[in-house]
């Protein structure tokens, strides 16, 4: 069993309105919490995510979360990101719309799973794998990469096709999510890698799957360990 973080639950509350959500609508309504916020950078960053979804910012939600990943966060962030992904409490319409844009939901998701991934919160993280399922197939690259890296981190075995599958396309603009992704799974061994690299016709994309193998190894057995 995976030892959740335990943290401070911060209860969502959205107010109807015709446009953007009020950012105070966002934070918890208790004047002891509210002080809490400020008191730690966990909180200065739970603050500004609340303040980029009030003004349905989506380049700004992914960057922050970009930049949040590199860190350990607190159980107060984790709560909230789960609470987002849930609509828990949710009730601003604008809000609501903007946390279910695909891009949004799916860092939401990726963040969560790599939450899950070390250990930092319980599963199940099948909503989130699930979710990131309808986008491999879509039209938007940038949508198949984000979804493709997020079932990569998540580890299930049948998605091991998916991105074989990519790796044969040979499809530059989604090449390397794949690699990366087939590079992480525990459910590759060499002699499966060595078969896929010998398909592949482009010396410098075979190149980079060779890379990307080597470079995860360590990773692969730290995971596949736990995993037994």
């Amino acid at each position: 069993m995976r030892a959740k973080t335990i943290g401070l639950c911060i209860s969502v509350v959205l107010t109807a309105c015709h446009q953007s959500a009020d950012p105070q609508s966002l934070r918890d309504g208790s004047k002891n919490t509210g002080a809490a916020y400020k008191e730690n950078q966990t909180g200065d960053a739970v603050e500004k995510l609340i303040s980029l979804i009030a003004k349905s910012d989506e380049d700004g939600v992914v960057g922050l979360l970009n930049e949040l990943k590199k860190t350990n966060t607190t159980g107060l962030m984790n709560e909230k990101l789960q609470q987002f992904w849930e609509l828990k409490g949710v009730e601003n319409p604008a809000a609501q719309e903007f946390l279910m844009r695909p891009r949004v939901r799916l860092m939401l998701a990726d963040f969560l799973v790599q939450l899950w991934n070390n250990g930092r919160i319980d599963g199940p993280v099948q909503p989130y794998v699930s979710y990131a399922r309808g986008f491999v197939k879509s039209s938007d690259v940038d949508l198949i990469n984000s979804a493709v890296v997020l079932l990569g981190l998540a580890g299930e075995h049948a998605d091991v096709k998916v991105f074989e599958e990519i790796l044969r396309s040979e499809n530059e603009k989604i090449f390397y999510s794949a690699s990366l992704a087939f590079s992480m799974s525990c459910f590759v061994n060499q002699d499966q890698f060595e078969s896929m690299a010998a398909k592949i016709q482009m010396n410098n994309l075979r190149d980079h799957l060779r890379t990307a193998w080597g470079s995860y190894s360590g990773y692969r057995e730290s995971r596949c360990q736990k995993a037994k």
